[in-house]
């Protein structure tokens, strides 16, 4: 037998109830039970707040992620952007209006396919009967939801073999538009001044996630933004003003139809050179 029952056995009565040893009644298992619950229900909280914060961080860090690449392919070419010639604006006006014209036709129908040829063919019939030189360079023109640019780009052959440029062009036709259900689409044709213009070359959609885009242009001599604009008119903008709405990768945002807004304002650096080309006497 233990040596301590031996020992409460030889107590005598009296001391008995103080010798044996003490144990715990079903209230106290109880209380215990229901601390060790509250505890675990509070750690789960903790834990789960936890997590939903690191979802949320990371889903905004997708979404900012896609914005930027978006906002960083638009900055490129637009600061790449060329100034129409000086005093072209008359006439060159018709052949622009008709180009813009059929951006907004092809990007409404949700094909995506701006008709690139009426610029070149519409300057050319303008400038036939002035004996002017074809005008292939119209700057920039656009409205809220599409641009059209004229921009420059080197060819990747001559950037790998300089003997190869020879017979390529770096004047580039980009549009900027909105595809329903598609996303934020960019189309560009390269051999601006050859017959492959009248060819529309199928748009590459940017980014699937952009489901609202707008543009606002500076006009720095008025000093206010503007929803449209034509460069053969008024020149390049000082800057533009760029909003997207991406659909977020977030489930529950999605679900409700929200969307995120990102806007970054783009400077033109072609515009101040264009204002003091045409300031100079």
């Amino acid at each position: 037998m233990h040596s301590g029952a031996w020992a409460c056995l030889k107590c005598p009565d009296k001391h008995r109830r103080r010798c044996s040893r003490p144990a715990y009644t079903l209230l106290e298992v109880i209380l215990a039970i229901a601390i060790g619950l509250l505890l675990v229900a509070a750690l789960y909280v903790a834990v789960d707040v936890q997590f939903r914060y690191i979802q949320t961080g990371q889903e905004v860090v997708a979404d900012s992620h896609i914005a930027r690449g978006v906002l960083h392919r638009l900055s490129t070419d637009l600061q790449r952007t060329l100034a129409p010639p000086v005093g072209s604006g008359a006439g060159s006006v018709s052949a622009s209006s008709s180009a813009t014209g059929s951006a907004s036709a092809a990007s409404a129908s949700g094909s995506g396919a701006t008709n690139g040829s009426g610029e070149t063919s519409g300057a050319s019939d303008g400038s036939a009967g002035t004996g002017a030189a074809t005008q292939l360079n119209f700057g920039l023109l656009g409205d809220n939801v599409q641009m059209l640019l004229f921009l420059t780009a080197t060819p990747r052959a001559a950037l790998l073999d300089p003997d190869a440029q020879h017979g390529l062009c770096d004047l580039r036709q980009v549009s900027y538009f909105l595809v329903p259900g598609q996303g934020l689409a960019r189309q560009e044709w390269r051999q601006v001044l050859s017959s492959e213009l009248a060819n529309d070359p199928v748009p590459e959609i940017v980014a699937q996630e952009v489901q609202e885009v707008q543009f606002r242009y500076y006009d720095a001599a008025a000093g206010t933004w503007t929803d449209s604009w034509d460069s053969t008119v008024s020149g390049l903008p000082a800057a533009i003003e760029v909003v997207v709405g991406i659909a977020s990768v977030s489930r529950s945002i999605r679900l409700s139809g929200a969307l995120r807004y990102y806007r970054q304002v783009i400077a033109l650096p072609a515009a101040g050179a264009a204002d003091q080309s045409s300031s100079a006497p």
